[in-house]
């Protein structure tokens, strides 16, 4: 969330000079006990200018400190290159931090095409403790300069919400990324990874998925799990063959299938008392001399339905007799409801089947719902050597490597269980409460795992989704779209597909709406 600060201030006329911008009001002490550095980025809003020069000035009480450069002990003031927008850290180690009450920060204007009038945006962030925000840019100040300058007011409240909205969206735990990695855009980060990355994938693997013997070296980094898929399909696969794959399902897999020239075979689900199951014989009866690979999504979208280590064991053993390779996405394996009963993984199946080298199979994951950071587009893709080895021949050239940055932040992720933990109590919530909302007006079933309600609805799917959206600014997904017609039928029909995503409160809103709906029909 931007917290805009404007000033109107003539501008010096000629397309350049000095600007300062401070915060001035008193702030509250405890709003900088835990942050050693500030970051600061630089956007000038007219494209023919640029700030070449820029200082920070720290007040304790009113005493004027100047803190160093980050990595650059000593200098207290930065040339900028001429681009259009520019980021500096600043340490402020060597400042009481519990006497901190005002910033002000000088810079210089330059203008090729100069106007009357030029802004320069910043965002800041509070760095905590040896960590910083991933390029949070939560508070946002738009000076209008002029050469006797100008000052900002921002309110100790503002700052301190800034901190909540930051902790609060991105749920992360207390150690972030190293603000180290900021330097390191200028280099090309390495295709597989970094290999401390790469190392904590392997460690997430051998302590919480059931694999002691998974390497570093099994493992790549990809830009979120569909950039994964995608690549190992293009890897895998000739125009013209055959990819299974489980209806309904993640409408992204079937997009994948058709961008790599191959045929979707979807197999549907088979239906339990309480849910959905994976049906292997379904699946065997559809295998031919040009299946090449079995797509698992294990918990399910949107059905939540998983699949047990025995089912993923006989499928092991049909890639085999039948040879292909089965790709399973798992980036819902750690939303789940019972605690002592995580779903399995197919790493975890090929171990106990004395499979140490994964043939035959390759599973992809991402921070995006386990740590609640789609943006970050931080996943992998893990398993088989041999597959893993053309994986990283192809994606060299038709793809890029997670930007360094992101992977730093990601290894406190992986590393870091009680954040998601955190996440499945408050799913736990909000499957309770909005279950219980619904319960009365549709036929809602509690999923095995994942975050989705895949309910019947009692008109034609489209028309629940349009109508509900127009009457109570509320989305849902229509069950057709996340599967294909087979045998006359689509297992989506009737059916709509709710992610319990929102905060608590606006999952519960949102059931109250929908019933309100529900009563019009």
């Amino acid at each position: 969330m931007h917290l805009p600060t404007k000033l109107n201030v003539p501008g010096p006329g000629n397309g350049r000079g000095w600007g300062t911008a401070g915060v001035r009001r008193q702030f509250d002490h405890a709003d900088w006990t835990g942050s050693n550095r500030i970051s600061l980025w630089i956007y000038p809003d007219n494209p023919g200018s640029y700030v070449n020069w820029i200082e920070l000035r720290i007040y304790n009480d009113g005493e004027e400190k100047l803190p160093a450069l980050f990595g650059q002990e000593g200098e207290t003031t930065v040339m900028l290159r001429n681009h259009q927008w520019n980021h500096v850290v600043w340490e402020i180690g060597n400042v009481a931090r519990d006497r901190i009450t005002s910033l002000e920060i000088s810079y210089y204007l330059c203008g090729n095409e100069p106007e009357a009038s030029d802004t320069v945006t910043f965002y800041l962030d509070l760095l905590e403790l040896q960590q910083t925000m991933i390029a949070s840019k939560d508070l946002q100040l738009t000076h209008q300069f002029s050469p006797e300058g100008a000052t900002f007011r921002i309110d100790s409240i503002q700052i301190r919400q800034v901190l909540l909205n930051l902790l609060h969206r991105v749920r992360r735990p207390d150690e972030l990324v190293s603000s180290q990695s900021y330097t390191d855009v200028h280099l090309y980060a390495p295709d597989p990874g970094l290999p401390e990355v790469r190392e904590a994938v392997a460690a997430f693997f051998r302590s919480h998925k059931g694999v002691p013997g998974a390497r570093a070296e099994e493992v790549m980094l990809t830009c979120g799990a569909n950039q994964a898929y995608v690549n190992a399909l293009c890897t895998l696969t000739r125009p013209g063959d055959e990819v299974i794959t489980f209806g309904p399902g993640y409408f992204d897999h079937d997009f994948a299938i058709q961008l790599a020239g191959c045929v979707n075979v979807e197999i549907a689900l088979g239906r339990t008392e309480h849910g959905f199951r994976f049906d292997l014989d379904r699946l065997t009866r559809a295998l031919t001399d040009r299946t090449r690979a079995v797509t698992l999504v294990s918990p399910g979208n949107p059905t939540g339905a998983v699949m047990d280590i025995a089912s993923m064991q006989r499928l092991i053993e049909l890639a085999d007799k039948f040879d292909f390779v089965i790709a399973s996405d798992e980036c819902y394996s750690e939303i789940y409801f019972d605690e002592s009963n995580p779903p399995p993984g197919l790493l975890e199946a090929a171990t106990n089947m004395g499979r140490d080298n994964y043939e035959r199979c390759i599973v992809f994951h991402s921070l995006s719902k386990c740590s609640n950071v789609p943006g970050l587009r931080s996943g992998f893709v893990a398993g088989d050597k041999k597959i893993m080895q053309k994986f990283l021949l192809y994606r060299t050239y038709h793809g890029c490597a997670m930007p360094e940055f992101a992977q730093h932040s990601s290894i406190c992720l992986w590393n870091d269980e009680q954040h998601v933990k955190d996440n499945r109590d408050q799913y736990r919530e909000k499957f309770s409460r909005v279950t219980q909302i619904l319960s009365g007006k549709l036929n809602v079933t509690h999923p095995d795992a994942a975050f989705y309600l895949w309910p019947e609805t009692p008109i034609d799917e489209q028309d629940f989704a349009q109508q509900l959206f127009a009457q109570q600014n509320v989305t849902v997904l229509p069950g057709s779209y996340l599967s294909r017609v087979g045998n006359g039928l689509n297992p989506g029909t009737n059916r709509v597909r709710i992610a319990l995503v929102a905060s608590v409160d606006e999952c519960v809103e949102a059931a109250n709406r929908m019933i309100e709906f529900i009563d019009t029909l």
